[in-house]
């Protein structure tokens, strides 16, 4: 593996996407997501939605669970092979953009005739695909992981501050997807990231 400078990176600004779930990356590649990009893609092969301004204080987080390891043994070699348990993936995104559109996706709510949103604390899954953008304001190189197919809900009510922007939070639990290959032990995959150079060669 080549020793090179390129490919380090601060997430000094990011943007996410949302788009149906199982939504593929729109012709023309990866390279259309931006930071400042409003929309990507259309038509057929789906758009992709710019969900607005996320916290700074808190940037969007994974988290991993499971995978312990456990070392099987045979009678004549006591470290033969090792198995793993089951993994889950989550996604924490914190937003600052409190208008009625991002709390209705945020919340699975509905926005009732006087302005306001309804939702129920009884959380409902939200199936969607997630483009999550991340850039280095030094050298403009960009990254991202791309989730086609989360469950998304809300993870808790607004958190308030008189020092920072109020947050509103949504968790995804990240899925398998159809739309990814299988990995080469033949399972089914649901993330995938992209390097800086997918964003310069995508076509």
């Amino acid at each position: 593996m080549a020793f090179e400078d390129r490919g380090v990176g601060l997430a000094a600004l990011g943007a996410v996407f949302i788009a149906d779930a199982e939504s593929a990356i729109p012709t023309g590649g990866v390279k259309q997501f931006d930071v400042g990009t409003a929309t990507v893609g259309e038509g057929s092969t789906g758009q992709w939605t710019n969900i607005g301004h996320l916290s700074a204080e808190t940037l969007p987080e994974f988290n991993l669970e499971g995978g312990d390891a456990t070392t099987r043994a045979t009678w004549s070699n006591p470290q033969f092979r090792t198995t793993y348990d089951q993994v889950t993936g989550t996604v924490t995104l914190n937003s600052v953009q409190g208008d009625r559109q991002t709390l209705s996706l945020f919340f699975n709510g509905k926005i009732d005739t006087d302005g306001g949103v309804a939702f129920s604390l009884q959380k409902s899954e939200q199936k969607k695909a997630l483009f999550i953008l991340w850039k280095d304001s030094n050298t403009n190189e960009r990254f991202a992981v791309y989730l086609p197919n989360t469950s998304l809900s809300f993870n808790s009510l607004p958190t308030l501050s008189n020092d920072n922007f109020v947050e509103y939070q949504v968790q995804g639990n990240i899925l398998t997807s159809s739309s990814l290959p299988k990995d080469d032990n033949g399972r089914a995959t649901g993330v995938k990231i992209y390097d800086a150079e997918a964003f310069d060669d995508s076509e």
